[in-house]
């Protein structure tokens, strides 16, 4: 659907490039947008009948006469296959014919471009919930299966087992070592990232069953971080990683991470990884 909104903020970036007036359509045929104010909020007979009857293109003479329409050119908005309104070019379509199809292509570009955005934003709010839950709500203050539905909204497998590393950077250098871990080789779609509400970073890494896990989770976890400790040490930037347990519910997640979040605060001044299963006696 195209909203007011981003209609407006189209013709904006267009209006600056193109001295004839331009007209943002939506499916309703309501000019929602205009470089002609006073058009704003008025049916545009010709666009809702290209719409309706799926017509590509039509031109408006001066002897033409529909509601709410001017001579120009008019050309369907399609977005997925899907037409979503109307954009026109008001002026003698002799004149305007030539910028019309730039116009049309310029505006499904930019179209594209918002809900990239928007999907984008979306997600983001998506996983600070999913996260947020995650990582620190109570088991009995969200149902197992409203975390199923989110993982998998997110395109998370939630069968797989997976392990929490938290990693502890000075606050200058949060944002740095969190673009290394996205760009990191080793990190895949099913490798969860996030940050807490410290500021710290924490990677849910999941484990492959090939071989015994409980034998190779350590060198898993070791050849994950390989990158991004290897990237830490030329750029001069001192990392603390504390690993977790390994799970494989959702629910038991917070957990995990509660276990990686006692090994930062009791052992915060070792440089190499530190494997909660190396002090459960301590924990305990």
């Amino acid at each position: 659907m195209l909203d007011q909104v981003t209609a407006q903020k189209l013709l904006q970036q267009l209006a600056g490039t193109i001295e004839y007036n331009i007209n943002i359509i939506n499916e309703k045929g309501i000019i929602i947008a205009s470089c002609d104010a006073s058009r704003v909020g008025t049916f545009h007979e010709l666009a809702y009948d290209m719409i309706v009857h799926k017509k590509d293109l039509v031109e408006i003479g001066e002897g033409d006469n529909y509601f709410g329409t001017r001579s120009g050119v008019n050309m369907t908005i399609v977005n997925m296959g899907q037409i979503i309104g109307v954009v026109g070019i008001t002026g003698n379509p002799t004149e305007v014919r030539p910028l019309a199809r730039l116009l049309k292509t310029a505006v499904e570009i930019l179209i594209e471009h918002e809900i990239q955005q928007q999907k984008q934003m979306n997600r983001l709010t998506m996983e600070e919930r999913f996260f947020s839950q995650l990582l620190y709500a109570a088991n009995s203050d969200v149902p197992a299966r409203e975390l199923l539905c989110q993982s998998r909204d997110l395109g998370y497998d939630p069968s797989l087992i997976r392990i929490p590393v938290l990693t502890v950077a000075s606050a200058p250098n949060r944002k740095v070592v969190t673009d290394m871990f996205r760009a990191n080789f080793r990190h895949t779609r099913q490798d969860m990232l996030s940050t807490t509400s410290q500021g710290d970073i924490v990677a849910l890494v999941h484990l492959s069953h090939a071989g015994e896990i409980c034998g190779t989770y350590r060198v898993q976890v070791q050849e994950y971080l390989e990158p991004v400790i290897q990237q830490s040490r030329t750029k001069n930037i001192q990392l603390r990683f504390y690993v977790g347990t390994m799970q494989s519910d959702l629910h038991n997640y917070r957990m995990a991470y509660r276990h990686a979040l006692w090994l930062r605060n009791s052992y915060s001044d070792q440089e190499e990884p530190v494997f909660f299963y190396d002090y459960v006696s301590e924990y305990l």
